[in-house]
């Protein structure tokens, strides 16, 4: 996930880049758009099978002590965005 997690850095950078260069050509900032979407897409689909993965693995107590982790975990980081902008 890690190296996902750098492509993905990588494309918000090529994307930027596309956006706010010397000359903007719109098939290419699609095309930078379209890509950081799939990888996007790829790093949720990793998510969602590794939890599917430890769910298999804890009781119902622990997955509701998962998801409470991961649901402020979550606020925590919005958060933090709109502290950011």
């Amino acid at each position: 996930m890690h190296a996902l997690d750098s492509e993905l850095d990588a494309q918000r950078g090529s994307l930027l880049q596309a956006l706010l260069g010397e000359q903007v050509d719109p098939a290419q900032v699609a095309r930078e758009q379209a890509k950081l979407s799939e990888l996007r897409e790829a790093r949720q689909q990793l998510q969602i099978d590794q939890l599917l993965s430890e769910r298999e693995l804890l009781d119902a107590r622990q997955r509701q002590k998962l998801v409470n982790f991961l649901a402020r975990q979550n606020a925590s980081a919005e958060l933090a965005l709109l502290h950011a902008q």
